[in-house]
This record gives C-alpha cells, structure tokens and sequence, in this order.
C-alpha cells in the first residue's frame, strides 16, 4: 500500500493505492463534515443521482484516520485537457449542479477543480468525497476562483477563440490564470454578461487584490440566497457557451472522401468484429487510436469491453462523446490525445498527473488507417512505429497497411519523392515480425489496404 503521490493537498483526506485499488483515507478533521454528509441525506441523493462515486467501508487501518472508505473504481482515469468540449462543459456543469444540491443540505464544496471529475463512459461523474464541507451562508464561495480557472476560462476560450486553447489545462493544473484567459478572449466576449462578470471584471478583481499589501476586508456578509444566485448565474453562462463553425481537418472524415466503397467500409466492418468476438474472453481493455467518431470502437463496446477512443481531432472527439449520450453504450470514454505529444507525467515531482501512457495498458490497440500519418506524417521509421504499438499493448494489435498506391498515401507523398521509399508492404511485414506474429489478415476489396491481427510475441 502507498500513498498515491499526487494526493497532497487535502488535510481531510487522501488516496492511497493497494493493490491496484485506490482507497480514500479519511483524517480525524472531516468527521464532523463526513457524518454530516451521509445524516443529512446530501451523500445518497448524490449517489442516487448518478453524480457521485459510491463507496463502501473498508476493513483497513491506518494510523490517525477516522476512516478508510473503497470507492467504486473508475475504469479508466483521464484528465480535463484530454476531454472535448461538451465533455469539459458536462463536468462543469455537474459540479455547479452538485454545489447547488450541496447547499440544500447545509454543505458546499470547497474544491471545484476538474480533476473531480472523472467519466465513466459518456458519464460523468464526482469522485472527491472528502471535498464537502459545513456551510457557512455569511461566506462567498471559497471554490468560486478555482472553478472558473478550471472551468469557466478554458470553456469561454474554446468557444470565442480556438478549441485547441483547451491545452493549455495540461500546463496550468490549477485552472488558467484568469488574466490570460481574458488577454486571449476576444472583445466580443464582453458582450456575455457571464463572461464579462466571471472571467473579466473578476480577473481586473483579482489583480486589484493582489496588488494591495494588506488585508481586505469583506464589505458584506452573504447569505444562501446570494451564493445560489451566483451559482445559477455561473450555470446558465456555462450552458449558453457554444461552439460554433470551428473546422477540423478529420471532423467529417467518413463523410468525406476516405478510399471506403460502401463494400469496402462494410467487409472492415465485419473482419473486425468477428476477430475481436472471438477473442473477447481475452480483453478487458481496449485502446482506438485514431478513433475518429467512434465507428469502430462501437465494435469492441459489443463485445462489453472498455474502450478508450482516442483522436487528435477536438471535434471528431466531441461528435463521438455526443453521439454516445444519444446510444446506449457506455464503455467508450472518447479523449483528445495526439500520439505525437502525448499527455506527460506533470505536476509536483511529475507525479501528480500520470502519463497516458502509465496510467492503464490496454489488451487491445486498434490503430486503423493510421500507420501513414505516423511513417510518413511524423517522419517516424517503420520499426520505430511497430514498436510504440508493442510497447504498449498487452496482447494484441489490429493494424491497418495503407498501401503507396493507396489515394491518401499519394496526398501525403506529394513533393517527398525518394523521402519514404522505405514506406511498403515488405518493410511492414519484416518490422512486424520482430514484435508480433500474425494470427490473421484480409485484404479489402476495391481497395489498396490490409487488415492484420497481430498477437505480441
């Protein structure tokens, strides 16, 4: 058992990890608090609502805790910056939605950061038990900063300047500073009071604030009514927050023009799902990279198994976690990951955020139609491709071959000829060889690509 090293901050609780399960230590501190979480009824309404993880009591001592609580596990963990923009906007939302029950039952919470939030699926849901406190309705909400830097900001700057601002959670895990945001924001966000009250005139506040020496002293004592005001306020900023006309190179990619005849895309389809069915007693967890909107992730989703959708384009990713919360599955967690810069191990000691890479290894990869844009794309050799994928899967991979004459190919290849003769089916086979056996593979009909399953040696 150990402490998980990024769980620090909170005097009231802590996680620790024991064989491959994470506990939640409470201190003597939160008693008063946890009793009056779970006696007031807010816990179980939480729970009943989808909105916060359960837990159950656990047989375990450790020194100066008041209790040690099992939490239901989450299958995969992911992090704000992975997560699209209705993903990003569902978690703010179920937090100011939580606060607003909270206050109901006489607590509030004093944390609001995003990293409370992890997704089950398309779900999701609050997973810090020990951020709830006693409330004290003369006090303005202590997490009001925190949830706009972790919140509010990236939100506002997704929808009126670029979805891919929503990096720069990943280089500021306590929220954008809300100056930055409101530097990057153009002057028409002005016009949306919530903005303009949340984001701008609330980070000219806080530059004010800091620039005094001295104590400020509260003017007015709040009241219940004021602090759920502020919330609803913050609510309907945050639901009124669209994205709006923002293209992305693969967005429509099986709209468009992607070398599938009808024929084509279905016998993928098909030699897909049979190979991953036949294996499913095998697999627990699978990894799409370069999912797209989702098609064939669905395909593993069937079968029951975890799925971690990834792809580099922000709306192709929110398309799919929008589709999935219009269907029934709910094992497809769908992230903004770019294989080529990869979420790192961050945070204090570069312990507190785990690399995507360390979190969790899937059984599975499936890396279809994008051997390609890796080789010749990224400029990354052969081998050195195949390897990345050995690394990193369990068991198995199902690979994809775009051959040179392939269409796409072509594109990629213009004014680079003699850069990529390397680039071809034998050198594939031979780099596969040293990593994997081949337990099967089909050639797609009216078309220049080869399906493989691979098995690691």
């Amino acid at each position: 058992m150990y402490k998980h090293p990024g769980s620090y901050k909170d005097p009231d609780g802590y996680v620790v990890v024991s064989d491959k399960l994470c506990y939640r230590v409470l201190t003597a501190n939160y008693q008063k608090q946890y009793e009056h979480l779970i006696n007031s009824g807010l816990y179980q309404s939480l729970v009943d609502k989808h909105w916060l993880v359960s837990h159950s009591d656990a047989n375990i001592n450790i020194e100066n805790s008041y209790k040690v609580i099992l939490p239901n596990q989450i299958p995969f963990i992911s992090y704000p910056y992975e997560w699209s923009f209705n993903q990003l906007k569902d978690a703010a939302l179920l937090t100011l939605s939580i606060q607003l029950e909270a206050l109901k039952h006489g607590m509030t919470l004093k944390d609001a950061t995003a990293f409370n939030i992890q997704f089950i699926g398309k779900l999701p849901i609050f997973i810090d038990t020990s951020s709830f406190e006693l409330l004290d309705e003369t006090k303005p909400w202590v997490a009001y900063g925190q949830f706009c830097r972790h919140f509010l900001a990236p939100l506002a700057l997704m929808a009126y300047t670029d979805l891919r601002l929503s990096s720069l959670l990943s280089t500021n895990l306590d929220g954008i500073p809300l100056d930055l945001c409101a530097k990057l924001l153009p002057y028409k966000s002005k016009w949306n009071m919530g903005v303009l009250t949340h984001i701008h005139l609330h980070a000219k506040a806080v530059k004010n604030f800091e620039s005094k020496n001295k104590e400020v002293k509260q003017s007015a004592s709040f009241s219940l009514n004021k602090l759920t005001a502020i919330i609803k306020h913050l609510k309907q900023t945050i639901e009124g927050l669209k994205i709006n006309n923002q293209k992305t190179v693969w967005d429509d990619y099986y709209a468009a023009n992607n070398n599938y005849t009808e024929t084509a895309f279905v016998e993928k389809y098909n030699w897909i799902e049979c190979e991953i069915a036949k294996r499913a007693n095998e697999l627990n967890l699978v990894w799409d990279m370069g999912a797209n909107n989702g098609t064939f992730s669905r395909i593993a989703a069937k079968q029951g198994l975890n799925v971690v959708a990834m792809d580099i384009d922000a709306n192709a990713v929110d398309a799919n976690y929008l589709n999935l919360k219009q269907e029934n599955f709910n094992t497809i967690l769908p992230l903004v990951i770019d294989l080529a810069n990869p979420s790192a191990s961050s945070g204090w000691n570069t312990k507190e955020r785990d690399s995507i890479f360390t979190r969790q290894t899937p059984d599975l990869i499936m890396a279809l139609a994008l051997i390609h844009h890796i080789v010749i794309g990224l400029n990354v050799p052969m081998q050195q491709a195949i390897s990345f994928f050995a690394e990193h899967t369990q068991k198995y991979l199902i690979i994809e071959f775009v051959a040179p004459d392939d269409s796409q190919v072509v594109k990629l290849l213009l004014n680079r000829q003699g850069q990529f003769d390397a680039y071809n089916e034998t050198n594939f086979r031979n780099s596969i060889s040293q990593e994997f056996t081949i337990e099967a593979e089909f050639a797609i009909k009216q078309s220049y690509r080869t399906l493989f399953l691979l098995k690691k040696k």
